[in-house]
Order: C-alpha cells, then sequence, then structure tokens
C-alpha cells in the first residue's frame, strides 16, 4: 500500500503547534482558490485550511509527488464544505526546526481517489 512520505501525526503535530506555511511563491493563488471555491475572505480561508490540516488522516493521502527539482511532496484529496480540494505538503526541516509547508490547496484539476477508497471529483470546466 501507498504511504505518505512525511507521517501525517507529524504533519498534523506541526499544524497544531503552528509550525505551517503557505509556499510564498503560490500563497496569493492558494488564498484565491479556497475563497473562491468556499465563499470565503482571505482570513477565513486561512483558517478553513488551517483546520483542514490539523484534522489530516492518513486515509485521505492519495499519492506522493515527485518531479526531480523539488523535493518530494504528499498529495490529498479532501472535502471541505462539499467543495474537493487537492492538497500537496512536505516538511521542510533545518537544522533547528521543522515546518509544514503547504504547496498547492485548490480544486483537483482531476478526479482522485484517496488510500481511504474516497473520490473526489474534479469540478466541471
Amino acid at each position: 500500500m501507498k504511504r505518505p512520505l512525511h507521517p501525517v501525526r507529524d504533519v498534523v503535530d506541526l499544524v497544531r503547534c503552528g509550525s505551517w506555511s503557505i509556499d510564498p511563491d503560490r500563497a496569493s493563488n492558494t488564498l484565491d482558490a479556497v475563497c473562491t471555491a468556499l465563499n470565503a475572505d482571505p482570513i477565513d480561508a486561512k483558517d478553513e485550511i488551517e483546520k483542514a490540516l490539523a484534522n489530516l488522516t492518513e486515509s485521505r493521502f492519495c499519492e506522493r509527488f515527485d518531479d526531480n527539482e523539488h523535493p518530494v511532496s504528499d498529495v490529498y484529496a479532501l472535502t471541505l464544505s462539499g467543495c474537493g480540494f487537492y492538497v500537496k505538503l512536505r516538511i521542510h526541516h533545518t537544522k533547528t526546526k521543522e515546518n509544514v509547508v503547504l504547496i498547492s490547496f485548490h480544486p483537483p484539476r482531476r478526479d482522485m481517489v484517496t488510500i481511504g477508497g474516497d473520490r473526489v471529483r474534479a469540478r466541471p470546466s
């Protein structure tokens, strides 16, 4: 069975203690996507993302993403308020700290199936 590279318990613990961030190059697009999908303002969107990550379970895992140019990331499929989301993240390690880096959090562009057997459908264009 495929499993995430970064243990979900570690991801959840780091998020719950505030050690997470949205990739700075993608923060605006990430928040815009969540605002649009959930009809939320940016502050609420960030809160929704944090809540979703703090309650992440391994059953929502889909695949590892490895493009040979960036560190390997884990991909999850989540559903919030009836909207599906593609979530890509990794844990960034330094000598003194670990931090969850959220790379993507947007409606999926293709249907996704979790290891728990749930299907999250892409939004029609």
